[in-house]
């Protein structure tokens, strides 16, 4: 749904969509390699414990897996942030691609890392409601969380054009993420919001430091 939110809204812009799509498929390497895949290796463990009905240790087993993945996630989109222009000139500096493109690509996916924690999270997330066989709940809970974030897509992409369209999708996937832990613990799987905090804040100032060092070695070079 966004991905088709982003395209109308750039249908007006020259070649934005094909900036928008390029970033966003790099993006969604490490949203794959550790949300997704973290996500894979902790369902069949999640629905054991559904089907026994051991609530709490779900709930603490989740968590467990949510901290992990924070902690990769913000680094990988610290690291994908800082070193944008050299990432999108290796995968797409060739062919027809002008310096222009691949500068206006780097742009858009420096906006889109920041959201990366949010993807790999959500993808964890889901699990806890597929282990208990219900795909309805978090399908409403996006959808809802997509439609509430409309009115960010029409403001930031007046404001700050395509930058602002990549902005609003990591926010977007904020808002979705908040929305799905919350319709969690309303389904009685406690993740609570402190455990994730702390391992939050120790990535992020982690990837500051680090993220710093790697621009700045990137200015150098």
């Amino acid at each position: 749904m966004d991905q088709w939110i982003s395209r109308w809204f750039a249908s007006s812009m020259t070649a934005t969509i094909t900036h928008l799509e390029n970033a966003r498929r790099l993006m969604q390497v490490p949203t794959a390699v550790f949300g997704q895949a973290a996500g894979m290796a902790a369902l069949p463990f999640l629905a054991r414990l559904a089907a026994e009905g051991r609530r709490d240790e779900l709930g603490r087993v989740l968590g467990v897996a949510l901290r992990g993945v924070l902690e990769v996630t913000v680094a990988a989109g610290a690291w994908l942030a800082v070193l944008a222009g050299p990432v999108v000139l290796l995968v797409f500096g060739w062919g027809r691609n002008t310096l222009e493109s691949v500068e206006a690509t780097a742009t858009l996916l420096v906006a889109f890392s920041l959201g990366i924690p949010c993807w790999g999270v959500q993808g964890v997330a889901v699990r806890g409601f597929y282990a208990r066989q219900d795909t309805f709940t978090p399908m409403l809970v996006s959808s809802l969380a997509v439609g509430l974030s409309l009115p960010l897509y029409w403001l930031l992409v007046r404001l700050y054009g395509a930058f602002g369209l990549a902005l609003a999708t990591s926010l977007g996937m904020g808002l979705t993420v908040a929305a799905t832990l919350l319709a969690l613990r309303y389904r009685g799987v406690a993740v609570y919001w402190g455990d994730l905090l702390a391992p939050f804040v120790r990535s992020l100032v982690a990837a500051l430091f680090a993220g710093g060092a790697a621009w700045g070695s990137a200015a150098l070079l």
